[in-house]
C-alpha cells in the first residue's frame, strides 16, 4: 500500500480516457459505486475532467481495503484446484458478447468479466481493471500461473485492459466492440507491447 501511495503522489492529476457513449452521462469518471471504471472504448475517445491525486488516493485506497490482499489466503485449501476451476469457469462463458460497463451473462466489460468468474468461484475483486491491479499482490510474469491476472496499457495513458492467464501464453479476456469472450495469445507483438504486469489474488504459500 506505501508504494501506491508512493507512486500516485508524484502525480499532481491523472487524465482518463472516457468513451463518449451517445445518451450515456457521466460525471468525472467515476461510477456510481465511486471506482474509476473501464475506459477502453474503441468507438471515439475523449479525455474526461482531471481527477486531483487526492481524489485517485482514496478511491485506491478505498478499493482495497475493501479487497485486502490478506483475503486469499482462506479461499481453498487446493490452490491448484481453485486455479482450476477459475479457467473453467471463464471457458464456460467463451462467445459472450463484449458490454461496455457488463458484469452479467448478458455482456462483459474486460474486468467485468474477470469479476464475475472471480466471484463465482468465491472470490471478490474489484470492479476496475485499475483496482484489480493496485489490490492484487504484483508477480513476475514467469511466475504466473493460470488464474491469474494479466494487465495491458492499450491506449498509452493507464491500464485499461484485464485477462485471466490460462498457461503458456495464453489468456481469456472480453476483447472489445463488437467481440465476444476469447482466448488470445500474449506471444502477439500487440500484446507483448501492451503489457503492463501480473497480479494475483490466489495464494501459493
Amino acid at each position: 500500500m506505501n508504494s501506491i501511495i508512493h507512486d500516485y503522489l508524484q502525480l499532481s492529476i491523472v487524465y482518463y480516457p472516457c468513451p463518449i457513449i451517445p445518451g450515456v452521462k457521466r460525471k468525472n469518471n467515476l461510477s456510481l459505486r465511486g471506482q474509476v471504471v473501464d475506459c477502453a472504448d474503441p468507438r471515439g475517445m475523449r479525455y474526461g475532467h482531471t481527477m486531483k491525486t487526492k481524489a485517485i488516493l482514496i478511491t485506491i485506497i478505498l478499493a482495497c481495503a475493501i479487497y485486502p490482499s490478506g483475503m486469499r489466503g482462506g479461499i481453498a485449501a487446493d490452490v491448484s484446484d481453485k486455479r482450476a476451476q477459475i479457467i473453467k469457469t471463464a471457458e464456460k462463458y467463451l462467445g459472450a458478447r463484449y458490454n461496455y460497463g457488463g458484469m452479467t451473462t448478458n455482456g462483459f466489460d474486460c474486468s467485468g468479466f474477470v469479476q464475475f468468474v472471480f466471484r463465482e468461484n468465491g472470490i471478490t475483486l474489484p470492479r476496475s481493471t485499475v483496482n484489480q491491479y493496485e489490490c492484487g499482490k504484483k508477480i513476475d510474469m514467469g511466475d504466473a500461473k493460470p488464474g491469474d491476472l494479466v494487465f495491458f496499457n492499450i491506449y498509452g495513458t493507464r491500464i485499461s485492459h484485464v485477462g485471466i492467464f490460462a498457461g503458456k501464453s495464453a489468456f481469456i479476456h472480453a476483447p472489445t466492440w463488437g467481440k465476444r469472450v476469447s482466448y488470445a495469445d500474449m506471444n502477439l507483438d500487440y500484446w507483448k507491447r501492451t503489457f503492463v504486469g501480473a497480479v494475483t489474488y490466489l495464494d501459493d504459500d
